[in-house]
């Protein structure tokens, strides 16, 4: 009676945590694609008719990218990949005869956390609609080039100015004065740091398989030179940043190889 009474506690407690649990795939490949957004220095603030007026306009400082990625699953809501994109960021013509179009390169490796790696799933409900939420930040490297032209000293005309340098009719797309110290290549490290969410797509094994996400990617970099232009802060020029920008995107993933074992099922609600 007693071994009885056993086997079925132990089959109860298996079949349970079977029920309990669920497989993933450790494995994805992916490709994305969107818009950039240019957050960098330029500037649109000068009166309407003073000396020269920038055009602003909502393709301005807008471009387009796209990328590939890699990742391994460590659960089914915590990964670390790489990721490589190609792209193009622009902005211009400012207030100040400024304007560019920069093609770059990134490499990047990231981990990602998913809300759901948080959340109990004992009960269905409308939290549960947050689950697939998620944060990725890593770190990058960016390499490219710009369009900007160099600084002609030849232009400079009239008397020199408080800053030290003289008025100068550079080409629209120049540097515009002896105090730019931009260039038209760059290589830096990069910060990416990004927020979106998923759309799981499940197999007949109620595994995920397919993956279509949305997400906004700002990426910090160490250099001041994606643009072309980079200002000399102690001749009086407001650049007290370095460049960043930004990449509305959306994604898809494919998940294959080995299998993980996750102590909570994944498809709770949807």
């Amino acid at each position: 009676m007693k071994s009885r009474i056993l086997l079925i506690f132990v089959l109860t407690f298996i079949f349970s945590s079977s029920f309990s649990q669920s497989n993933f795939r450790r494995w994805s490949v992916g490709i994305n694609t969107g818009g950039t957004i240019d957050y960098m220095d330029f500037r649109y603030d000068k009166p309407r008719g003073y000396n020269f007026e920038g055009s602003k306009s909502f393709e301005t400082n807008k471009g387009l990218a796209i990328g590939l990625s890699t990742d391994y699953y460590v659960t089914p809501y915590v990964s670390v990949g790489l990721y490589g994109s190609y792209g193009r960021l622009k902005n211009g013509t400012d207030d100040y005869r400024r304007k560019y179009i920069s093609d770059y390169m990134t490499f990047e490796f990231k981990g990602t956390v998913v809300a759901g790696q948080f959340f109990r799933y004992d009960v269905d409900n409308w939290l549960l609609l947050f689950k697939n939420f998620y944060f990725s930040t890593g770190f990058g490297y960016i390499t490219g080039k710009n369009n900007v032209g160099d600084y002609d000293p030849s232009k400079d005309f009239g008397p020199t100015e408080a800053n030290g340098y003289k008025r100068s009719e550079n080409p629209i797309g120049n540097r515009q004065h002896p105090g730019d110290f931009g260039k038209s290549s760059f290589g830096a490290l990069t910060v990416p740091v990004e927020v979106g969410y998923h759309v799981n797509c499940f197999d007949d094994y109620d595994e995920i398989r397919h993956v279509i996400s949305i997400g906004f990617k700002t990426n910090f970099s160490t250099t001041d030179n994606i643009n072309g232009y980079s200002d000399n802060i102690n001749a009086g020029f407001q650049n007290l940043f370095t460049d960043t920008y930004g990449t509305l995107s959306i994604s898809y993933k494919y998940h294959f190889g080995s299998f993980g074992t996750y102590y909570k099922p994944i498809r709770s609600f949807f």
